[in-house]
């Protein structure tokens, strides 16, 4: 009898410790899922990530990048372009955010406050067909906060009309 009650206290923890890892506030997946190719809509695309790391870019990648980014990328993406918009990378945060963007070719492409105030703005204007790696950091190590990654084809302009 001590047996029984003994695996059914653990099998009750057990069921209590697997609840806690699902997080009922997410949306669903499909929500989420980054563009696949030109002309997608709604655009921007947008998405709140959790940003952040202790991985110094300036160390392990160089050139301009800067800022302290996570060990794997915030979103990956797969994209086919049709070769005539651009591809556009910003984020919105009250911190001061910086990206790091590992295109199709393999190469680095990396932005520190290019776009509004302190957030950070690429824009690939002949974009190329593959997948796109973007880390979203901060200016400050071992910090976290949580930004808005926006991917748009569109120019400023245009997607203050669009959104």
């Amino acid at each position: 009898m001590r047996l029984k009650r003994v695996a059914l206290a653990a099998t009750g923890l057990l069921w209590s410790v697997s609840a806690f890892a699902q997080d009922w506030r997410a949306p669903p997946g499909d929500l989420l899922s980054p563009p696949t190719h030109s002309g997608f809509a709604p655009d921007p695309y947008t998405t709140i990530v959790d940003v952040g790391g202790g991985v110094d870019a300036a160390g392990e990648i160089g050139g301009a990048c800067v800022g302290y980014i996570g060990s794997a990328p915030d979103l990956s993406m797969h994209f086919t372009t049709d070769g005539h918009l651009p591809l556009n990378f910003s984020t919105q945060g009250f911190e001061d955010t910086v990206l790091v963007i590992r295109g199709p070719s393999g190469s680095y492409h990396c932005d520190d406050n290019s776009g509004n105030g302190r957030n950070a703005r690429f824009r690939f204007a002949q974009p190329e067909s593959g997948y796109y790696d973007v880390w979203v950091g901060l200016k400050t190590a071992g910090t976290r906060a949580t930004v808005e990654v926006s991917v748009s084809e569109l120019d400023d302009r245009e997607a203050s009309y669009h959104q």
